[in-house]
């Protein structure tokens, strides 16, 4: 806070600042206190339109809604947090109309006031403050800076908006694609089941073979020992063995036809594996993208933001600089009319060097 210095000319040359005294210090102490709690604690100066947030405190309306912006430029998508408690907070905002009546009857009651001291000077400066903050050049600008956070946060909560529903189309369009793949690999599983039922089938039918052409051959030999004996009873068992060779060759067929329809369904099964990973390869680099976007986009408003609140400092020392510089060249001008006035009372007599 600024404080007031008169300047003390000393014995042997120079000057130095002591700070004025306060006067009526008991209201000075009543008037300063009240006004730490008219006073925002993020602007520190008085109140122009305070209003509630959830947590319970209350904030100059242009003081939180920098605070709430810079929040969401560091983290667009974070949630809101008071700034004095740190609690987990909405971005509602409620006028606070009764801390605003109290706010005006406090610059009313001291704008004026004549005393002097740290703490009056304190008090007059906010006053002054306020009391600039109300013309009506500054009243227009403040509307004009609110409509256009206004408009530009609505792009921002219908771009939200837009990402939460395909948020939730992604999340249902998953959770549909987990089904299809839950239902493919139950298909899957049975296929692979029926698949080893008919190798373990085929297995039989292979060692039921083995088994048959064990038995031909064994009958071949027998036949052939016996048409060596008996010629007519050798041509009956080649005709029965040519009869039994036509029975069995369907179902050589048919085992054939069976190993390549198991075949084709294990390439459909692979085929279907892969569709199913190029999809969500797609998906996870959509999503990628999108993500790369909303970051530059983040970057930009926070670039932007960053230039506005570097100018809105520049503004505030260069007021803060001609309000120091004023203050001087008045303090300045009153100590040449006080010279002046002692050389008009006496202008015979010299003043001491």
């Amino acid at each position: 806070m600024l404080k007031n210095r008169y300047k003390v000319y000393l014995k042997g040359g120079g000057t130095k600042f002591e700070p004025i005294p306060d006067e009526n210090p008991r209201e000075a102490e009543i008037a300063y206190e009240t006004s730490d709690e008219l006073v925002c604690p993020i602007g520190l100066s008085l109140m122009i339109d305070p209003v509630f947030v959830s947590s319970g405190k209350t904030f100059d309306r242009i003081s939180i809604v920098f605070e709430f912006a810079r929040q969401k430029a560091i983290n667009p998508r974070g949630i809101l947090v008071c700034p004095f408690t740190k609690e987990q907070i909405t971005g509602e905002l409620i006028p606070n109309l009764q801390m605003r009546s109290i706010t005006e009857k406090f610059f009313y009651q001291y704008k004026d006031v004549q005393f002097n001291g740290s703490r009056w000077n304190e008090i007059r400066r906010l006053c002054a403050q306020y009391q600039e903050e109300q013309t009506p050049e500054n009243i227009e600008e403040r509307k004009r800076e609110n409509e256009k956070r206004v408009a530009e946060s609505r792009p921002k909560l219908e771009q939200e908006k837009r990402i939460q529903e395909m948020e939730r189309r992604f999340q249902l369009k998953f959770q549909e694609m987990e089904g299809t793949i839950q239902q493919k690999e139950s298909v899957i599983q049975e296929q692979m089941i029926e698949m080893r039922r008919l190798q373990a089938r085929h297995v039989v039918v292979e060692s039921e073979r083995e088994r048959f052409a064990r038995d031909a051959r064994e009958k071949r030999d027998r036949l052939a020992r016996e048409a060596r004996a008996k010629r007519d009873r050798r041509f009956a068992r080649e005709e029965q063995e040519r009869l039994a060779i036509a029975k069995r060759e369907p179902a050589v067929a048919r085992d054939a036809e069976l190993r390549a329809e198991i075949e084709r369904a294990r390439l459909e099964v692979e085929r279907a594996r892969l569709e199913v990973e190029k999809a969500r390869v797609a998906r996870e680099a959509e999503i990628a993208r999108e993500a790369e976007r909303e970051v530059e986009r983040a970057r930009a408003a926070r670039e932007a933001e960053r230039e506005r609140v570097a100018k809105e400092e520049e503004r505030n020392r260069q007021r803060q600089a001609a309000q120091i510089a004023a203050q001087e060249e008045t303090a300045r001008l009153d100590h040449i009319a006080k010279g002046s006035f002692y050389k008009q009372r006496e202008p015979g007599k010299r003043r001491p060097r």
